[in-house]
């Protein structure tokens, strides 16, 4: 089995839990306010965002609510699924540019300069070259 079919499966496997996490408790809810801090002062004020590694979207939907266009990557698609129904319940799918199921290290099919920025947490976890 491959590295990326174990990290797959790990995260299909707990994506409710990844769904949940950032919101557990204070100290948790604290690594989603200063990382929110930071993208709210350095993002520009509108354009696409991949977010690459999104999880269950818990960053793309509130950017989306700010107006942002958010395309969606991540390897695991019960996370996928998560994350495009956040958009779907809060009535933002219009915002929604793609959704893929693939790897942080194959991004090929996006062409340069389709963003205007690109978030990419948890897929660092998980390369070690």
């Amino acid at each position: 089995m491959s590295n990326v079919d174990i990290v797959e499966k790990y995260y299909d496997f707990h994506a409710d839990y990844e769904d949940k996490r950032l919101f557990k408790d204070p100290y948790h809810m604290l690594e989603f306010i200063v990382t929110f801090h930071y993208l709210k002062k350095y993002l520009p004020k509108s354009g696409n965002i991949l977010d690459c590694g999104c999880g269950s979207g818990n960053y793309s939907i509130v950017l989306a609510g700010m107006g942002y266009n958010i395309a969606l990557v991540d390897i695991s698609q019960r996370l996928l699924d998560l994350a495009v129904e956040k958009f779907r319940r809060t009535k933002r799918l219009n915002r929604l540019i793609a959704v893929l199921k693939t790897s942080s290290t194959d991004l090929g099919m996006f062409t340069n300069e389709k963003f205007d920025a690109i978030l990419c947490f948890g897929p660092l976890y998980h390369l070690p070259r």
